[in-house]
């Protein structure tokens, strides 16, 4: 990510992006879902896992997809175009995983 900061000429902590907030990026969980996890043991949690970590995944592939629909930077796309297909495929080692 710095080479592609760096080859654009954009700076690597970017003021305009401070104070992110990245509790409101989709999939990301809640401070109560990750109390439920935490207290969670045996299946219940691995089932709390896998639905947590598939939305967060699922989080990442819709903001992919919305780069994709916006973008014009072809290592952009690239880039967002590998993270939907990895997220996608983590989605379904985890679901495989819950089936056993």
């Amino acid at each position: 990510m710095r080479g592609w900061l760096s080859a654009r000429q954009l700076p690597e902590n970017d003021p305009a992006h401070a104070g992110h907030d990245h509790g409101a990026m989709p999939g990301m969980q809640t401070p109560e879902a990750m109390r439920r996890l935490a207290s969670a043991r045996g299946a219940e949690f691995d089932r709390l896992f896998v639905a947590m970590m598939s939305a967060h995944h699922q989080g990442a592939i819709d903001m992919a997809v919305s780069v994709l629909k916006s973008g014009q930077d072809q290592q952009v796309e690239s880039l967002a175009t590998g993270i939907a297909a990895e997220q996608a495929a983590e989605i379904n080692r985890m679901r495989q995983l819950l089936a056993r």
